[in-house]
């Protein structure tokens, strides 16, 4: 005849839930083997239906019982007495999550707002907040466990902007920290009355990332953006703010001096960002032509177009109609670099010929080029220079029509204006 546990009250229950019915386990069962899948259970249910927000009473006694069954398995107690709290741990887990799932069916928009404040990091980053929030709901939800849970349109909204103002704060907190401590640090050194302007301009800039979080506050990537203009705005307001007083306690020569280093130094910056800004070009225009039609390469801060596939028929320099869009495409690129950059058409031939025939057919080459940019895409006669290269640079054999054919061509070279950076502009 089996023999069933007989259950007793052991542990004190924690609020004034009924107590739940108790299955019995039989004598059989493994007591480390029902600990371990109790653990995986509980741990399943908080996942899956977090019982511990909805039925925090039962979730309470059903973690007394667990860890009870614990300390009496390491303590070498009876089986029937590790059995019996492993049994009341599952009667209360089942209980709340019974609960729990009648809950959740009520305030699913409460869990959600309360599950985006844990995904961003608002327990760690705005801790008040959230176990504010917390307390308030977990209060709530242990008044209802006994009953038919409800809630009123007011509360619901209290408990949802209590999430949504733990995740704002926690979002504001963990992007702009960085920023906060750099403004603190230029207000105490009396970055206002130094620095006026950098002052307003980076507080603006700082608001403005605050108030996007507040209406954006699921918009992670935008996030970013607006919050690392705040973070840079806030460094070189604390940086200019150093210099300031530096150059209160400097000789003229000194101010002269330093003046002339940051001259120099956005010079460089700004040789730097055309140098990317050139690199970006670079790769679209390489992207836009078929291997065929031309190559792309640089040559320092010059972009060098070779148009394989404007082949001129011998002793002609009219342009052929299969030349038309990959010229068009050259012109795209050229204005794609902005404030009319320098543009120089070269004109090529084959070996045959003089060399009075070579230089007149690729002058005139790279004049029918010259003039279809201007005509048709809208380049300025003034940027655009034209040179007979002749056969002075052949790219194929001479000695084959093919190769020939290759070296009866046009290269258009892009010379992009470097332009002084902003600060020195404001400077002058």
């Amino acid at each position: 005849m089996k023999k069933w546990i007989v259950i007793l009250a052991g542990v004190t229950l924690w609020g004034c839930s009924s107590s739940p019915h108790v299955e019995t386990l039989p004598d059989s069962a493994d007591a480390t083997d029902e600990i371990q899948r109790l653990q995986q259970d509980m741990q399943d249910a908080n996942t899956n239906l977090q019982v511990d927000i909805l039925a925090p009473n039962a979730w309470k006694n059903a973690s007394d019982y667990q860890e009870e069954a614990k300390d009496r398995l390491a303590h070498n107690r009876s089986k029937e007495k590790v059995l019996y709290s492993i049994a009341e741990a599952r009667a209360w887990l089942k209980k709340g999550t019974e609960h729990a799932q009648q809950a959740s069916s009520v305030i699913p928009d409460i869990l959600q707002v309360r599950q985006e404040a844990k995904d961003a990091q608002a327990p760690k980053f705005a801790s008040n907040e959230y176990d504010a929030a917390e307390a308030d709901l977990r209060e709530y939800t242990r008044d209802r466990e006994d009953s038919e849970f409800g809630i009123t349109n007011d509360r619901r909204t209290k408990y949802r902007e209590a999430y949504i103002n733990a995740q704002t704060m926690g979002l504001q907190n963990h992007y702009l920290g960085e920023a906060r401590e750099a403004i603190r640090d230029a207000r105490d050194k009396d970055a206002k009355t130094l620095v006026p302007n950098v002052w307003e301009d980076t507080l603006r800039t700082y608001r403005n990332a605050q108030g996007f979080i507040a209406a954006n506050r699921l918009d992670e990537s935008g996030i970013q953006g607006v919050t690392k203009k705040a973070v840079d705005a806030a460094k070189r307001l604390q940086r200019i703010t150093n210099e300031a007083i530096a150059a209160n306690h400097a000789s003229p020569e000194q101010r002269a001096l330093a003046f002339d280093k940051i001259k120099q130094r956005n010079a460089n910056l700004s040789e730097a960002v055309d140098q990317q800004a050139f690199d970006q070009k670079f790769d679209e225009a390489r992207q836009m032509f078929d291997s065929k039609d031309a190559e792309v390469y640089k040559q320092g801060s010059k972009l060098i177009m070779r148009l394989k596939g404007v082949q001129f028929a011998t002793g002609r320099s009219d342009l052929p109609a299969s030349s038309f869009p990959i010229i068009t495409k050259v012109g795209s690129v050229i204005k794609s670099f902005g404030g009319s950059p320098d543009v120089r058409i070269e004109g090529h031939t084959d070996s045959r010929g003089g060399k009075a025939v070579n230089e007149r057919l690729a002058q005139q080459r790279a004049e029918a080029v010259k003039e279809y940019l201007i005509t048709n895409v809208g380049l300025q006669p003034e940027q655009v220079q034209v040179i007979a290269v002749r056969d002075e640079r052949p790219i194929a054999s001479n000695k084959t029509e093919e190769g020939r054919a290759e070296n009866r061509r046009v290269d258009v070279v892009v010379m992009p204006k470097v332009e002084e950076g902003p600060q020195i502009r404001q400077a002058q």
